[in-house]
């Protein structure tokens, strides 16, 4: 049964997104990369990539790719905390004894 959608905004149809209408020439292949989004069927883009790179792998937002024996791999991934705040600063005041 085809999707019913209310705008083209709120939602795709299969057939319209990522590598439903896309082909790669060999050796390459299709790999869809989801484009954020707050409703419930996101813009897929999709991309010919070379295979057994991190290119061609879509790992979950709290995993990175590496390349591992010659193959990829998603492993957890932690940002280190300057990668978070970036360049803010904490108010010393909030720690202080009253």
């Amino acid at each position: 049964m085809p999707q019913k959608c209310a705008t083209i905004l709120a939602c795709l149809p299969i057939e319209a997104n990522g590598c439903a209408r896309m082909e790669c020439q060999a050796p390459k292949v299709c790999v869809e990369r989801v484009r954020p989004c707050i409703g419930r069927s996101c813009k897929e883009i999709a991309t010919c990539e070379t295979p057994n790179t991190c290119a061609s792998v879509v790992c979950p937002p709290s995993q990175k790719c590496h390349v591992e024996n010659g193959s990829p791999t998603c492993k957890k991934h932690i940002p280190p905390t300057r990668g978070i705040i970036g360049k803010a600063v904490l108010d010393e005041k909030q720690f202080q004894d009253n």
